[in-house]
């Protein structure tokens, strides 16, 4: 657990995810993703002691922690997909060696003919950004209904590159697709202006407690004093709340439910 160059060394616990049916004719290392699904998260919350809050939290807690027993090391998962340095196959052929080697693998599809516009279903005027936005998205969507567990994006690669040449940490033919849509809705009841050391005020929303993704979302990001004169904001009114990249809370919308009960915001002088 790192970020691609070092981290915590966990080879102790490989023996978990490595498939009886892997023989001694492999050799490489492999790369995937231990995680909880959201059947095994719950069922880990009714034995343990510990009340994880999400599946993130509850994962890297395992893995890090040298007391749990093995029933509960038994709720992780391993999805698998990547053989690193691997030159002679393309990632869809990696996908099948991992599979026939016993590994689960992350869920795939393939990204193809996006460029034919006589689409029934796309307009004659969309370009090729948008045909490609709503074909990700609908792969985004078969993902989110099948997935073992929660998913806020895609990682898009050429499944016909080999990749042998990637920088590990970054790779150069491979770019994450991030669907915000982790939203919920909360009274905004104050406002706190932080100060940045250039000088620049931060306003950030202080709202009522509301659960979103796992966690428990008391404050967002209101941006800068336009966006809040822009957006109408008032003390009292209801904000949409979206976790930006399933981590940092901002507020993207307003209800005006009880206009009586909203006050204006008191900006700093």
């Amino acid at each position: 657990r790192g970020d691609g160059y070092s981290g915590f060394d966990i080879l102790s616990k490989a023996l978990l995810f490595i498939p009886n049916t892997l023989n001694s004719s492999f050799s490489g290392d492999i790369r995937g993703e231990i995680t909880l699904t959201n059947e095994t998260f719950e069922e880990l919350n009714e034995i343990s002691n510990s009340d994880y809050k999400n599946i993130r939290n509850a994962t890297a807690g395992l893995i890090n922690s040298k007391d749990h027993t093995d029933e509960e090391y038994s709720f992780l998962r391993f999805f698998a997909y990547e053989i690193m340095g691997d030159n002679k196959h393309t990632k869809k052929e990696q996908f099948a060696i991992l599979r026939k080697l016993g590994f689960e693998t992350a869920l795939s599809s393939e990204l193809t003919d996006v460029f034919v516009f006589d689409d029934i279903d796309a307009p004659k005027s969309e370009n090729s950004e948008d045909v490609i936005d709503r074909a990700l998205l609908k792969i985004y969507n078969e993902f989110s209904e099948k997935a073992p567990f929660d998913i806020d994006g895609l990682v898009v690669t050429d499944l016909n590159n080999s990749h042998t040449s990637e920088n590990v940490k970054i790779p150069e033919s491979t770019v994450a697709v991030k669907f915000n849509q982790l939203t919920a809705k909360s009274k905004l009841i104050d406002v706190a202006w932080n100060v940045s050391k250039s000088g620049r005020l931060s306003p950030v929303g202080i709202i009522e407690p509301v659960e979103l993704g796992g966690s428990t979302i008391s404050n967002a990001t209101l941006n800068n004093l336009h966006f809040i004169d822009e957006l109408g904001l008032k003390l009292g009114c209801v904000v949409t709340i979206l976790k930006s990249g399933d981590i940092i809370p901002k507020v993207v919308g307003v209800e005006h439910v009880d206009k009586d009960g909203e006050s204006d915001i008191s900006f700093p002088k």
